[in-house]
């Protein structure tokens, strides 16, 4: 599957049931079969991990990254650093200081959360400004998330912190 498909409700949720740490992984950005899946994946996983900031779990817990089918010892280097720090940062809620159980209820509510219609619009329009404006760097992404959907955010989530 594409990473386009990627919905941010997925590593959300798939933090809330158990997995300590969700890798996402996929083609270089312009390399897409689908031309703009990827920069649709950044989009949905930059509002994932604005939701974890605002609830308190570690951004980490969350990798986007791009490897091709022809660059496999990237991908083991991938995959084996990826593993490392989630080792490092333990059980969800130890690096965080906060009880495990907490943050699994706080992230399912924020899956439940991202399925929202307004924050799937804001998605959808923070998408067109990220092809329009030409900038992929994280910052940017980033940034549009955080204006094109705040207000759901903020009412979802508040400003940030646990």
């Amino acid at each position: 599957m594409c990473t386009g498909r990627l919905d941010p409700s997925f590593p959300l949720e798939a933090l809330a049931v158990g997995a300590d740490g969700v890798f996402v992984g996929g083609c270089h950005p312009g390399e897409c079969h689908y031309q703009s899946g990827n920069y649709h994946a950044l989009i949905s996983g930059s509002l994932a991990h604005e939701a974890m900031r605002r609830i308190g779990v570690r951004q980490e817990r969350l990798l986007i990254e791009w490897a091709s089918a022809a660059e496999g010892p990237r991908f083991v280097n991938i995959i084996t650093e990826f593993t490392k720090r989630i080792a490092e940062l333990g059980p969800l809620g130890q690096a965080e200081g906060v009880k495990e159980e907490r943050l699994r209820q706080r992230l399912l509510e924020a899956a439940n959360a991202a399925r929202d219609v307004k924050l799937r619009t804001g998605l959808i329009n923070a998408a067109k400004d990220l092809l329009r404006s030409g900038d992929f760097s994280r910052k940017n992404i980033a940034s549009i998330v955080r204006a094109r959907c705040e207000r759901t955010l903020s009412a979802n989530f508040g400003t940030g912190g646990t």
